[in-house]
């Protein structure tokens, strides 16, 4: 089974548990309500317990089921790593994004929402020699982007997305005429300059 297929099913698993676990609770409450009153005789006191144990099992399974529900994984991303990277892609980012990357430029990762589309909700990471740095600045991104904290984190479900570790960090937000964004953050990781882009 492949790496993608294997995180698919493994989504998939485990919003099912999640599903089951919400709906054991609505269960174990509807039993424990609809269970009829007790009576006054020795065994009443038990009876009460049962009905009590019953209630908060099921309000608890309900809690946890809702919460899990609610923060829930994300569904698995597909990702190019290593050989499967080429200079081909590093010409689509750039195609994608108007960010031109020197010919020393390393593409670490690329992480796609859709297998089948480079056009939206990518996330790259780059690694550049540190004598390219002052070159990849002048990109008008730049200069021309707002300056603030890209907020789209495809890449977090990766190992090797760690824009949130970046040391002497820069961040660009740019608007494209075309209605797409493009997000840009330059640093320092592990003394080595890494970019991540990100668009969509």
């Amino acid at each position: 089974m492949t790496e993608p297929a294997r995180r698919s099913l493994l989504y998939r698993c485990r919003l099912l548990l999640n599903v089951i676990i919400f709906l054991a609770g609505c269960v174990l409450c509807l039993i424990s309500l609809t269970l009829p009153t007790r009576g006054s005789g020795p065994g009443a006191p038990l009876e009460g317990v049962a009905e009590g144990i019953l209630l908060l099992s099921g309000l608890g399974l309900l809690l946890i089921g809702g919460l899990l529900l609610l923060f829930r994984m994300r569904p698995p991303a597909n990702e190019l790593l290593g050989d499967q990277l080429t200079s081909d892609h590093i010409l689509l980012v750039t195609q994608h994004t108007g960010v031109v990357f020197p010919p020393a430029a390393k593409l670490v990762g690329l992480c796609l929402q859709d297998a089948s589309s480079l056009s939206a909700n990518v996330a790259s990471k780059f690694e550049l020699p540190d004598s390219c740095r002052d070159a990849f600045m002048q990109n008008s991104i730049f200069s021309a982007g707002l300056e603030r904290s890209p907020h789209y984190e495809l890449g977090s479900a990766t190992t090797w997305w760690r824009r949130g570790r970046l040391e002497s960090r820069i961040d660009r937000v740019q608007y494209l005429p075309s209605g797409t964004y493009v997000e840009c953050s330059v640093g320092l990781e592990d003394n080595c300059t890494v970019v991540y882009v990100s668009w969509g």
